[in-house]
């Protein structure tokens, strides 16, 4: 346990990934690199299943999806602001439809739409495309 708080504290996810972003399902798939960043920090091996932790971000323009693994003793957060969540050897996990839907991440049952993560320090953070590129540049690079 204390070398995967070693890990995480020291391998940050990073960079700019776009996909084709959740079903209505509730499916939302990480990009390839921060799926395999997530094994690392949590040192998973072979089968191994990830955790991540969500919350909604109902009331920042934009609206948004923060991704975690990992909350220091300085976040303001705590755990119980995050829901569960385990994903997949390919990446999956579920975010309930309702909760997608308050996100804006669908448009119809079989439609997925565009989304864009930014990995920054030990958070991800899910944009629909459009709205994280009509964000201004400088909103964009303090983005969350």
């Amino acid at each position: 346990m204390v070398l995967e708080q070693i890990v995480k504290k020291n391998v940050p996810f990073a960079g700019e990934h776009q996909r084709h972003g959740a079903l209505a399902q509730g499916r939302v798939q990480l990009p390839k690199p921060l799926t395999e960043t997530l094994r690392e920090r949590q040192c998973v091996l072979g089968n191994g299943r990830p955790i991540i932790f969500y919350r909604l971000h109902l009331h920042a323009h934009p609206k948004h999806i923060e991704l975690t693994d990992y909350l220091d003793e300085s976040a303001q957060s705590t755990l119980s602001d995050y829901t569960h969540a385990k994903v997949d050897e390919h990446g999956r996990f579920v975010i309930g439809v309702e909760e997608l839907n308050r996100v804006g991440f669908t448009r119809s049952s079989t439609e997925a739409i565009p989304i864009t993560y930014v990995g920054k320090r030990h958070k991800v953070f899910v944009y629909r495309t459009e709205d994280y590129e009509s964000m201004p540049k400088r909103q964009r690079e303090h983005a969350a």
